[in-house]
């Protein structure tokens, strides 16, 4: 039976001097990624997103010292995921 595919899991973050390694367990389901960053702003955030990706990780430029929100997305030929969040702190 065809699947939607399920949300990332144990997603987790290397922050590192200017950058952030992000990584995620794939599943048999999935074919691509989406990744979606932006700096926490009194409760508000403006979105990069990036290309879709094939592979579970991913570094992403940052400035140190600043909070950040990470979104990622599951996507196969039957659909799309909801949303795995991390936050930085």
């Amino acid at each position: 039976t065809a699947l939607c595919p399920q949300n990332p899991s144990h997603v987790r973050c290397d922050w590192q001097d200017a950058r952030v390694v992000v990584i995620w367990n794939s599943e048999a389901d999935d074919d691509r990624y989406q990744i979606s960053y932006g700096e926490k702003n009194h409760g508000s955030s403006e979105w990069c997103t990036l290309p879709d990706l094939q592979m579970n990780r991913c570094s992403l430029p940052i400035i140190n010292g600043t909070f950040y929100e990470i979104k990622i997305k599951t996507k196969n030929s039957f659909g799309t995921s909801l949303w795995a969040s991390v936050v930085s702190g």
